[in-house]
């Protein structure tokens, strides 16, 4: 379940979406601390106060093989104050600037915000050629330190939950590391925060609520 605490996965079976079923709930459910893959990634998080306002984005690389699609990055996009996010395993760092594009007309047209600010880690190809002519007009690019991962938290903790914590639990081997994050990120929005006051990113973005066929 994209390793998120038992809490925030009950209350998406019974007030966040439809179609799913828990079986053998605890009475007192574990926390996410409670997880050693988890503990060992967590990483510190910031907080936007308006929608759009920053962008957590990371390119992730290197990664240590390709996916079984041929992909050697991965490309998280989040918005900071909600966390609605999106990721794309990228076969080359040149693609980060067209995919940014089409997420940020999506959430610009579906919405009455727009992008003000994005916060990229310390990778040179986000932040320079057609990125920085399509963000140069009205939207501010930021750059974490360099070599300092929790500059840019919320990104690199999505990216360790996903490549590392779920594949380390599942023992798939590392080729699977593109299918563990668009798993990861299909649950965290579809999935009660209380960032959103128990709303789920998916249903605050779109007004209703997700239909999934997930059971556990």
């Amino acid at each position: 379940m994209g390793h998120r605490s038992m809490k925030p996965i009950i209350d998406m079976a019974d007030v966040a979406v439809t179609g799913m079923v828990l079986k053998d709930i605890p009475e007192h459910p574990p926390k996410l601390d409670s997880c050693s893959s988890c503990t060992l990634f967590e990483t510190g998080r910031t907080r936007a106060t308006t929608l759009l306002e920053v962008i957590q984005g990371n390119l992730v690389v290197p990664i240590p093989v390709e996916s079984i699609g041929h992909c050697k990055y991965g490309f998280v996009l989040m918005d900071d104050y909600w966390h609605a996010s999106l990721v794309r395993p990228l076969r080359a760092k040149s693609d980060a600037p067209a995919e940014f594009e089409i997420w940020a007309a999506k959430m610009e047209n579906g919405t009455e915000n727009t992008i003000k600010a994005i916060m990229f880690d310390n990778a040179k190809e986000p932040v320079a050629g057609r990125m920085k002519e399509y963000c140069e007009r009205r939207i501010r690019v930021n750059s974490s330190v360099p070599y300092s991962p929790l500059s840019n938290g919320v990104a690199e903790r999505l990216i360790g939950v996903a490549t590392d914590a779920m594949l380390r639990d599942s023992n798939f081997p590392p080729r699977f590391w593109a299918e563990a994050m668009t798993t990861f990120m299909y649950l965290r929005n579809r999935t009660p925060t209380r960032a959103n006051e128990g709303i789920t990113p998916y249903e605050r973005f779109y007004g209703m609520r997700a239909y999934t066929y997930l059971g556990a």
